[in-house]
């Protein structure tokens, strides 16, 4: 598998600028930056769990440590098809089953952008992916299996803005490979940010939808936090108005697919007197909690404090009857670019017990979401 030998194209100020904003609709910036480090230089760690440990590379042009020696043949290369310069099989950290179906000139005046940059030496740390999984070679028999290396093409009985909505949402901002779920090989299957009314975005309105992509939040629905909010800082909120209708156009249009979640946790579900009666004192205590730790910024009817941003009512984040998202968001913190500058949620995982996030994530799920997530002590400390 290769990309067809073509000549070197000299970049030009509009390739540059077109470059700019591919990449900012790529989000090509959060995973191959540090925070406070330069940007693109890499680095920017990939834990896999069991797998191991990724690094995202140095994408600016320096030409020993970035791709600054890279011609147009071996970065349409590794964009499209996940083989860089050398031959070197690349890990599907970097999307190129959803990159594939850029256009070579899209990704032609990506490159130029990013060869315009200030070049950085920084090396990244070495990978440390675990046997098998340090293997590249296999990542060409994944490739061969996951990566469909066909260009976007319009369909041509849908309109220009659903086409440019399918391209954005399929390729460029290569969404689905957060909102998809993975096989046991982590292939994508099916899609999830379908127009079901529960499991999908069916239930907002296209006024919602726009400002929770442009703006990080939506009447009604909460704010976008962890690496959704990460998406619209450095992404979405550039993106052009009609790029978001176009986008909001495709996905209220996708087949809903509904995703089936247990209510009930295993604590919550086993009926009794001793559940019963337990139940009060943990939402009392649960309460105390969430009066030290969240009710500066957060009301406990689920309304904003102080910015639209506070709101907690609505939040699908606050509806998972698992409370993994919010889990996450209380232990790490979030932050976000808004209107109002920057919003930031500290994190409270190292100053609190588990005993207490916990507490709290059940008061919040149960008081505002509708039903209690259940956590215990230990759920939380393997969610760390």
């Amino acid at each position: 598998m290769s990309v067809e030998h073509r000549a070197d194209v000299a970049a030009t100020p509009d390739m540059v600028k077109r470059g700019e904003y591919l990449v900012q609709a790529a989000d090509c910036v959060s995973c191959h930056t540090v925070p406070g480090n330069e940007p693109f230089a890499g680095g920017r760690v990939f834990d896999l769990g069991n797998m191991g440990k990724l690094y995202s590379p140095n994408i600016t042009p320096d030409k020993e440590t970035g791709i600054g020696s890279w011609s147009d043949d071996d970065f349409r290369s590794a964009l499209q098809l996940g083989i860089g310069k050398g031959g070197v099989h690349l890990y599907p950290a970097l999307p190129y089953a959803s990159f594939s179906g850029i256009t070579d000139d899209d990704a032609l005046a990506i490159k130029a952008y990013l060869f315009s940059l200030k070049p950085v030496h920084s090396t990244p740390p070495t990978n440390a992916m675990r046997f098998p999984y340090d293997q590249r070679w296999l990542m060409a028999y994944w490739s061969w299996l996951f990566n469909p290396n066909v260009r976007f093409t319009p369909h041509p009985e849908q309109s220009a803005q659903w086409n440019r909505g399918r391209y954005l949402v399929e390729n460029l901002a290569h969404c689905g490979e957060c909102h998809t779920p993975r096989n046991f090989l982590q292939g994508r299957k099916g899609y999830n940010i379908s127009s079901d009314h529960d499991a999908g975005v069916g239930g907002w309105t296209e006024d919602a939808l726009f400002a929770y992509l442009s703006q990080g939040v939506a009447p009604g629905h909460g704010p976008a936090s962890g690496p959704m909010a990460e998406a619209v800082s450095n992404s979405f909120r550039f993106l052009a108005a009609d790029d978001v209708h176009a986008i909001v156009t495709y996905l209220k249009s996708v087949k809903p697919v509904a995703t089936s979640a247990s209510i009930l946790s295993t604590a919550t579900a086993s009926s009794g007197v001793a559940v019963a009666a337990t139940a009060d004192a943990a939402t009392a205590y649960g309460g105390q909690v969430f009066a030290g730790l969240c009710a500066n910024c957060h009301r406990r009817d689920g309304t904003m404090s102080q910015t639209p941003y506070d709101a907690l009512g609505g939040s699908r984040t606050v509806a998972d009857p698992q409370g993994i998202n919010l889990t996450q968001v209380i232990l790490q913190g979030s932050s976000i670019e808004s209107p109002y500058g920057k919003i930031s949620m500290p994190a409270f995982g190292k100053a609190h017990t588990d005993a207490e996030i916990a507490a709290v994530v059940n008061y919040v799920t149960g008081q505002l979401g509708g039903h209690s997530a259940g956590l215990t002590p230990e759920d939380v400390a393997q969610r760390r």
